[in-house]
C-alpha cells in the first residue's frame, strides 16, 4: 500500500506544507497565517465569529457557494462543509502540492503531522474536488516517530468500556448497549463500568495492562492548559496530565473517546482539548486514539463505533477501519448526520490490532 506523510507546520507566522513519499518531496508555503486558521476553524465550530471570520465566510461564499448562503449558514451547513474543504484545498494548499494529492491512488495511506497551533483545523475535511480527503484515503495524525508496531493479537480481546461515569448521560448508556449488542459473538471480552467507577479506578485499570481497547463515553472538557483537559468522573476530573504520568508497561492498543464536550468551550480551548487528551494517551504508550471534534448524535456515534470495531476485529488497520466506518456512515446518512466527518484518528494509521482475516 502506498504510504505518504503530509506535514503542516506554523512557526512564528511562517507556514509550510510538505508531502513526503513520492520520488521527490513536494514542499511549499501555505497561503495562510495562524490567526487566519483560527478564523477558518471558527467557521467549522460555529463559534466566535470575528470580523476576520465573517470576511473569510464572504470569500468562501463568493468562490464556492450561491450568493446569500451566509444568511442560511445553519440550514446550508452541508454545503458549507464542502465549500470550506474546497477553500482549504484550492486556496491555502500550494497548487503543486494539491495537484499531487489529487493524483494519489484512492485508499492511499496518509500520515498527517500537524503543528500544535493549527491542530484545531479539521484538515481531514479538505475537499479535493472529487471527495473529502478522509473519505478518499486512510488518514491518521502522527507526531514524529510513532515507534514500533505492536504484534497483532490472537484470541479474546479484552475491552474496558466506561459508559456514563457521572450517571447523567442516558445516551452514553444506550451507546454502550448498542455496541455490545452489535458485537455480540465477536472475540471481544467487554468489562463495562458506569457511575460506580471513580477516577482512581479508571487510572488503575489503564495501568493494569489488562485491556487492549478502552472505550470512554461520557463528559469531557477542554482547557487552555493542555494538561488540564479532562474526562469527568463523580469524584472529579481525570486530567490529561494524570494519564500521561501513568507507568503503563502494557498499555492499551486503542482508546476511543466518545465524549460529550462542554458546549461552552471556546475555540481557544478547542485548540488544545482533544489534541491534549489524545496526546496524553499516546505519550503513555497507547498506539491509537479516536476522538470526536464536536458534539455527535447518540445514534450516529453508536453506529460509527460499532462499525469501526467490527472492521478492526476483522484485521483492518486503524486507518482502514476508520475509513470503512466513515464510508459506511456516509452511505447510511449522507449529510443528514455528519458523524463520518466528526472523528479524528490520532496515531499511526497502518498498525493492526489483530491479524488480517
Amino acid at each position: 500500500m502506498p504510504g505518504y506523510r503530509l506535514e503542516i507546520k506554523f512557526e512564528d507566522e511562517a507556514s509550510e506544507i510538505t508531502l513526503i513519499g513520492l520520488k521527490r518531496n513536494y514542499c511549499g508555503a501555505l497561503k495562510s497565517s495562524s490567526s487566519f486558521t483560527r478564523s477558518l476553524a471558527s467557521l467549522y465550530y460555529g463559534t466566535e465569529f470575528s470580523n476576520e471570520a465573517l470576511e473569510l465566510a464572504e470569500e468562501v461564499e463568493k468562490k464556492f457557494l450561491p450568493q446569500g448562503s451566509i444568511k442560511h449558514y445553519v440550514s446550508a451547513w452541508p454545503n458549507w462543509i464542502k465549500a470550506l474543504g474546497q477553500y482549504i484545498f484550492n486556496e491555502i494548499i500550494p497548487s503543486d502540492v494539491s495537484k499531487v494529492i489529487r493524483s494519489l491512488p484512492r485508499d492511499s495511506l496518509i500520515q498527517l503531522e500537524i503543528g500544535e497551533n493549527v491542530s484545531h483545523v479539521p484538515w481531514e475535511l479538505m475537499h479535493t474536488g472529487t471527495d473529502f480527503l478522509c473519505l478518499e484515503h486512510i488518514i491518521g495524525r502522527v507526531k514524529g516517530d510513532m515507534g514500533d508496531s505492536p504484534k497483532p493479537a490472537s484470541g479474546p480481546i479484552p475491552m474496558l468500556m466506561v459508559a456514563d461515569p457521572t450517571g447523567d448521560l442516558y445516551g452514553a448508556q444506550n451507546e454502550a448497549n448498542y455496541i455490545i449488542s452489535q458485537l455480540r459473538g465477536s472475540n471481544l471480552r467487554i468489562s463495562r463500568y458506569g457511575a460506580e467507577i471513580r477516577k482512581k479506578d479508571y487510572l488503575q485499570l489503564l495501568e493494569s495492562g489488562k485491556y487492549r481497547i478502552v472505550h470512554y463515553s461520557g463528559h469531557s472538557a477542554s482547557s487552555t492548559d493542555p494538561g488540564k483537559s479532562h474526562h469527568f468522573f463523580l469524584d472529579g476530573p481525570c486530567y490529561a496530565e494524570n494519564i500521561e504520568a501513568l507507568d503503563m508497561i502494557s498499555p492499551p492498543f486503542l482508546v476511543f473517546s466518545n465524549s460529550c464536550q462542554s458546549a461552552e468551550d471556546s475555540l481557544e480551548k478547542e485548540e488544545t482539548g482533544n489534541t491534549s487528551l489524545a496526546g496524553a494517551y499516546l505519550k503513555a504508550g497507547v498506539k491509537g486514539c479516536m476522538a470526536a471534534i464536536w458534539l455527535v448524535s447518540d445514534l450516529g456515534a453508536s453506529n460509527f463505533a460499532s462499525d469501526f470495531y467490527r472492521f478492526l476485529l476483522f484485521g483492518a488497520s486503524l486507518g482502514e477501519a476508520v475509513l470503512r466506518a466513515r464510508r459506511a456512515a456516509f452511505k447510511r446518512w449522507g449529510y443528514q448526520d455528519f458523524i463520518w466527518g466528526s472523528y479524528i484518528l490520532y496515531g499511526n494509521p497502518e498498525v493492526r490490532m489483530v491479524l488480517r482475516n
